[in-house]
């Protein structure tokens, strides 16, 4: 197939937004669909060699995963190892075996899937794991796991050309249709596996395949390479992290990159003259290699300074320093393998047990490190004793009754959750995962009471539509308009993870309950940090910096506690403050229980230690009415 550069300066347009997307650049909060820009080209370039073979002598398998090997493998397994050595060095026990775990997984070529797995409210945060961009590695492998021998098939069956289009239309129309409604209905689903992104490869191989007509007229290529790029700078600038997506949202970038596609054949366009020209080139020659290297020096860059977000010069630092390191992977490692005169002599046997042979030493060190528990014994074990905490996970709901949010709402939950006993006061706790916590405490601290839980994931007890969905509003509907006309009256309890300017949508739920004539209480935020307090105690001691604890706690609850409380106050409803109970007055808070427990579990969610400890606090100062 002859070489185009316009496709060489596409791929530049897809790498630079999702660089500056992860690292958090204005106006590039829709950079990760440059992703889906790469899913395009690759389908176009992959399907465009088939379609040739079928038409010469046939498709090999050994030389089309050859091709394969000698583009990917090479960098990507340097990638991975080059993690698990800077793991080694700078991350903690908790750490280092989700980053072993996520190791196996990418150099077998299902980490789309295990990060779908392991994804959900409580997962850690994107930004604690370096192998997370190997998803869409992961999606292409599968993809061309399946789409050769499907190819192959059709041959020996002797599909016209006709039949094959037909075939491929039907795959994509059903991969779409998944695509638009997990997008909405199970994001994660959606995102990370390949039957939702498949019409995405397929998209360029229909261009491979030549259904579309050609632009015959100068004005037409003109004007569809122009609406390509609108179309994919539209997604990248006007896109954020709420947009439901792939979906219908990703025709936007998958149209874009067709259209430039279709009308680039080189310096036919405008648009095509400037994508052909030297930068962008060259910038699309690397890309591959910035996408391997640009998210793991994040990660780990971003693991010392504690998550916390990226100053100017630090973005600036990060892009420079990344693309320096994807143009020497570029030039040492991914050019020998491809170039005739160099390492792609060795022949192909050779190549293939080698990749072998370097797939079974990254499992085995991966499976190492989670077998090891993330191998505690490269540090003290005062260090372990504290990141040890960061392992104990949300067990704390399973003491109650919270909701899973993809769980639809029924009667029959609401009769399986709340239990009324007529021989103790009762109290309904009503949130988000921020009540489930507290539940386990308050039973424990009040023996005497009964004590009922309604929570599910990010549902906070208000009537506005929730991010958390609709089966969360229904819910929280339920809750505040219907329970009590057919259920006994209790006390209810309101806690969540507040944020600024939540008092005013709290306040309209006070009073609707209010005029119920249900008594409430409110549990304003507790102490909340940049990373999981676990993990800074752990590294507190590394550094010898007992003051990291407090350098690095959220100081923004204690203004929404003052909002909390004055709005408490003006509705006559009992305040329970948990930073009254943990902090002096001069804003200095306790970290760890007496006996030595971290009080949170990760950066805002109590510790099984911390609820007990904080329930015992608020029984101990009357709080509790």
């Amino acid at each position: 197939m002859r070489y185009r550069a316009d496709i060489d300066g596409l791929r530049a347009l897809a790498i630079l937004p999702v660089v500056l997307c992860h690292l958090g650049v204005g106006g590039f909060a829709g950079g990760y669909v440059g992703v889906d820009v790469f899913f395009v080209i690759s389908g176009y370039l992959i399907s465009r060699t088939l379609f040739d073979e079928m038409a010469e002598s046939g498709i090999s398998l050994t030389a089309f995963y050859e091709r394969r090997v000698r583009r990917i493998i090479p960098a990507f397994f340097s990638l991975l190892a080059a993690c698990f050595i800077a793991a080694w060095v700078l991350f903690l026990p908790s750490e280092m075996r989700s980053l072993s775990s996520s190791l196996v997984a990418s150099a077998l070529s299902y980490s789309n899937i295990h990060f779908y797995l392991e994804s959900g409210y409580f997962d850690a945060a994107s930004s604690a794991k370096p192998l997370l961009h190997t998803w869409s590695l992961a999606v292409e492998e599968q993809f061309y796991l399946l789409f050769p021998l499907l190819l192959i098939a059709a041959y020996k069956l002797r599909f016209s050309r006709k039949r094959m289009v037909i075939m491929l239309s039907l795959l994509f129309m059903l991969s779409f249709c998944a695509s638009v409604y997990g997008a909405r209905e199970r994001a994660a689903w959606a995102f990370y596996l390949p039957h939702s992104r498949a019409w995405e490869l397929l998209a360029g191989a229909f261009l491979a395949i030549g259904i579309f007509p050609e632009f015959k007229k100068t004005w037409q290529r003109q004007v569809g390479a122009a609406a390509g790029m609108v179309l994919i700078l539209f997604a990248v600038f006007t896109f954020t992290e709420r947009t439901h997506f792939p979906g219908h949202a990703a025709l936007l970038p998958v149209l874009g990159a067709m259209l430039l596609i279709h009308t680039g054949n080189n310096t036919s366009t405008w648009m095509g003259q400037c994508l052909s020209s030297p930068l962008p080139r060259f910038i699309g020659l690397v890309s591959y290699s910035w996408y391997l290297w640009h998210w793991p020096i994040m990660v780990f860059y971003g693991s010392q300074k504690f998550h916390l977000p990226f100053s100017e010069a630090e973005k600036t630092g990060l892009f420079v320093v990344s693309f320096l390191l994807a143009v020497i992977s570029w030039w040492f490692i991914e050019k020998p393998f491809r170039s005739a005169g160099g390492i792609k002599r060795f022949p192909r046997r050779s190549l293939f047990n080698g990749t072998a042979v370097l797939v079974v030493i990254l499992v085995g060190i991966g499976a190492l490190g989670v077998q090891m528990q993330g191998l505690p014994q490269r540090f003290p074990s005062d260090v372990n004793r504290y990141a040890a905490y960061a392992d104990q996970g949300f067990t704390l709901g399973k003491e109650g009754c919270f909701i899973k949010r993809v769980t639809p709402f029924s009667q029959q939950l609401i009769e399986a959750c709340v239990r009324y006993d007529p021989t103790k006061k009762n109290y309904l706790l009503v949130g988000d995962s921020h009540a489930a916590h507290l539940f386990f405490g308050f039973k424990k601290a009040y023996p005497e009471y009964n004590f009922s839980i309604l929570s599910m994931g990010a549902c906070k007890p208000v009537e506005i539509k929730s991010t958390a969905g609709a089966n969360c509003d229904a819910l929280m509907r339920y809750i505040l308009h219907e329970h009590f006309m057919t259920h006994p009256k209790q006390t209810v309890i309101l806690a969540a993870k507040w944020f600024p300017k939540n008092a005013a949508s709290v306040e309209k739920t006070v009073k609707t309950l209010q005029a119920q004539g249900i008594e409430l209480v409110i549990v304003g935020p507790q102490p909340a940090y940049s990373e999981a307090l676990p993990l800074i105690l752990a590294k507190s001691l590394i550094l010898g910096n007992s003051l990291l604890p407090d350098q690095l706690m959220h100081r923004y609850v204690f203004d929404i506690d003052e909002e909390f409380a004055e709005m408490a106050a003006r509705n006559h409803v009992p305040y329970i403050s948990p930073l009254n109970l943990l902090c002096a007055e001069n804003g200095d808070c306790m970290h760890q229980t007496p006996e030595g427990a971290p009080l949170l579990r990760d950066n805002n969610h109590l510790s099984a230690e911390g609820t007990l400890y904080l329930g015992a606090r608020i029984r101990d100062a009357g709080m509790l009415p």
